[in-house]
């Protein structure tokens, strides 16, 4: 009897014990799985986040090792990669390839529910997959199996969570409940973490964009400045305009004055108007660019030119929206253009003159020379005193050139520095293009038939070249005396050469003057009286 008593004693007491740590065991998981649960919800790192789920995995299991693989889809099909291990080194895994899926994966990879094996080898389902038939050399030995699927809430398997032990039938029914639960907080875990990611990516992505963004408005704003170009915009549906500080000081007008449309055509040069804006509605229908240049005018009362380019933005029906576009001053640069094209048609004029005089030149002297040689050495001489003056515009830029250059070029070929023979007196006048040239080749002839017949044919003659202005008349008068003494005696020619008729007669057209020579016994005396016109470069004053 009392044996019997203290049985159920015993018996009462182990159960209750067992009981005890039963309940020891379900309080433990639940602490594990809310201590996951907490640290998975707090953490947004995605691999320290499956790291704890699968370490929480194994504990609960008492599995030797544990694995999570993610699920990612290629061109080939669906592939699995390792993220984290529990129970062992990453090494354990190294020399073999990723599963593949097959009738012991694919369950699981596929989302189909969970596979457990009281001992993998012995399950029909494994190493039927060449080229592997068995258990790989040097894999973990694994017997007792456990694989449960991590699915998002979206229904996306996102991996699986895969545990193994060496000893068969060690994982019982209760473990898939508790990977289950696991599993639940991976996923939502999980899930947070990749848009935790995302976010950040987007916001990297955003902040590289802005970043983009300033440089390229820094770039921009500086190539506006070093280009010094102003900006414009103009939005077609509400017409509202805009325009920079640039632009406005481009035009010369205020800003706020220019925003109204009305105000802006009026501010367009009346010339200019119907084609700037045939070209703006061109632009707008699609047939051309828009580029044109235009005048303005400015409020000081100038006019500016301007240059002006823009690029319609278009919808998705194609129609104009908004246009923006750019202002160029390109006063100084029109400017240039008219002074080069008024340099080349003066070229075109200097150029035809100079070819009718070499014409002229060429004509007369073979007519009056006795000889070729003779010719020749007449032309050559025209040619050089030609040649002399324009030398001396030339340094000038056609500007005008200086009577004293002219005349001293023009003698410079006789004058000899052990001689003084050759007297010049006068104040600085500067000349147009027109009458140096003129006097160049006048002053030739002279020089010329001064060394043949008169002054300087000798070795006693002397030439004196004087000049005056006189600034009582208007247009003021140029006055220049060129006389010959103490060479032979003149006689008056009997014909009259090409030479004496340059100087009387193209001489005095040119200058639109009055051009006499008298052959006076002396020696010969050829005065010129010549008004400088008002187009003239106006003479320096007398010193």
């Amino acid at each position: 009897m009392v044996s019997g008593v203290l049985w159920a004693q015993v018996k009462a007491r182990s159960a209750a014990d067992q009981k005890s740590r039963e309940a020891q065991a379900r309080a433990q998981e639940l602490a594990v799985l809310n201590r996951t649960g907490a640290a998975t919800a707090a953490e947004l790192e995605l691999e320290r986040v499956v790291q704890m789920v699968t370490d929480a995995g194994v504990e609960l299991t008492g599995a030797q090792f544990g694995a999570f693989f993610y699920n990612v889809v290629d061109d080939k099909g669906a592939t699995y990669t390792l993220y984290t291990l529990s129970g062992v080194g990453r090494e354990a895994f190294s020399r073999f390839p990723m599963p593949r899926p097959t009738a012991v994966f694919h369950p699981t990879f596929s989302g189909e529910g969970i596979i457990r094996s009281d001992d993998i080898l012995q399950d029909p389902r494994y190493g039927q997959n060449k080229p592997y038939t068995g258990m790989p050399e040097g894999h973990l030995p694994v017997r007792s199996y456990l694989a449960v699927p991590v699915t998002s809430r979206s229904g996306e398997v996102l991996g699986g969570l895969f545990f193994g032990h060496a000893e068969p039938g060690l994982f019982k029914p209760e473990h898939e409940s508790l990977l289950v639960g696991i599993a639940g907080h991976a996923a939502i875990a999980i899930d947070n973490a990749r848009l935790f990611q995302d976010a950040q990516r987007e916001l990297e992505e955003r902040r590289r964009a802005e970043e983009g963004l300033r440089e390229s408005e820094e770039r921009l704003r500086l190539a506006l400045k070093a280009g010094k170009l102003g900006i414009w915009e103009l939005d077609l549906a509400s017409h509202r305009r805009l325009l920079s500080s640039r632009s406005a000081e481009i035009l010369g007008l205020p800003a706020d004055e220019l925003l109204d449309r009305e105000a802006w055509q009026a501010a367009i040069h009346p010339d200019d108007r119907e084609r700037l804006n045939s070209a703006f509605q061109a632009a707008l229908h699609g047939k051309a660019p828009y580029r044109a240049d235009f005048r303005i005018l400015a409020k000081d009362g100038g006019v500016r030119w301007v240059s002006s380019q823009a690029i319609v933005h278009r919808n998705e029906n194609n129609a104009p929206q908004r246009v923006v576009g750019i202002h160029q001053d390109i006063t100084d640069r029109k400017r240039w253009e008219d002074h080069q094209q008024l340099l080349i048609n003066e070229l075109n004029h200097r150029v035809k003159n100079t070819l009718a005089t070499v014409q002229s030149i060429v004509g007369q002297t073979l007519r009056n020379a006795g000889t070729l040689d003779e010719a020749r050495v007449a032309f050559e001489a025209r040619l050089f005193a030609l040649s002399r003056a324009h030398d001396v515009l030339t340094r000038e830029n056609w500007e005008g050139a200086n009577l004293r250059e002219i005349v001293a070029e023009a003698v410079a070929p006789y004058s000899n520095a052990r001689e003084d023979r050759l007297h010049l007196d006068g104040p600085d006048v500067r000349l147009p293009p027109r009458m140096a040239l003129a006097l160049a080749m006048a002053l030739q002839e002279l020089a010329t038939n001064a060394v043949k017949y008169g002054a300087l044919s000798n070795e006693a003659g002397e030439v004196r070249i004087q000049w005056a202005l006189d600034r009582t008349k208007v247009p003021p008068c140029l006055h220049l005396r060129w006389q010959e003494g103490g060479g032979p005696p003149v006689k008056v020619p009997t014909r009259r050469g090409f030479g004496t008729r340059l100087i009387e007669r193209s001489l005095a057209l040119d200058l639109d003057g009055d051009v006499q020579i008298d052959f006076a016994p002396g020696g010969v005396v050829c005065t010129v009286d010549a008004p400088l016109s008002p187009a003239d470069p106006q003479p320096a004053a007398p010193p």
